[in-house]
């Protein structure tokens, strides 16, 4: 189910809501940070324009009921945006987790607290019973991020995403509902 524009989630270290196409100035920041993009599936932008154009296509979609984008947003100073959360329900009761963090708000905890209330509104809003992961095998904060909110590891992908014009493994990750009720 889409995030509608009026939904504001306060949690104690960020504040959710709909990601815009104008969190497109701030999201800049992150993703032509070369650190922050070492692993991600594609490289650092090198353009404003780069950017915007990325977040107006996943945007496209807008009103599709398969894809939930949440921008994040600092609760400190100028409360910009400063990373995202998304699901995509790609198969019936299945869905895709991915986010990404501004490289100064890493470890103050932000992104645990994000997933911990992201998975289960997910679930929850979805009525899915499994959400999937995928992370390079050299993000080990990651890994441990998703093992720390409950996602196990189950497989690794050989080759699996072409970044650079070179094919590069992932470690596939899942959660299912009842994992959380255990």
């Amino acid at each position: 189910m889409a995030i509608q524009e009026h939904e504001l989630i306060v949690l104690s270290k960020v504040k959710l809501r709909a990601l815009r196409l104008s969190d497109s100035k701030d999201l800049v920041e992150i993703f032509s940070d070369a650190e922050t993009m070492k692993h991600w599936s594609t490289s650092e932008h090198k353009s404003n324009k780069e950017t915007f154009d990325m977040i107006a296509n996943y945007l496209r979609h807008d009103g599709d009921s398969s894809k939930s984008m949440w921008a994040l947003c600092s609760l400190e100073g100028s409360k910009k945006c400063i990373g995202w959360l998304s699901f995509y329900a790609f198969r019936p009761g299945i869905c895709e987790l991915g986010y990404i963090l501004h490289r100064s708000f890493w470890g103050r905890g932000i992104m645990t607290e994000v997933l911990n209330w992201g998975v289960r509104d997910a679930l929850d809003r979805w009525q899915i019973h499994r959400i999937e992961a995928q992370t390079s095998p050299e993000n080990v904060s990651s890994m441990r991020l998703l093992e720390k909110v409950g996602f196990r590891r189950e497989g690794y992908l050989r080759k699996n995403y072409l970044k650079d014009g070179v094919f590069e493994d992932t470690v596939l990750f899942g959660l299912l509902d009842e994992d959380l009720m255990s």
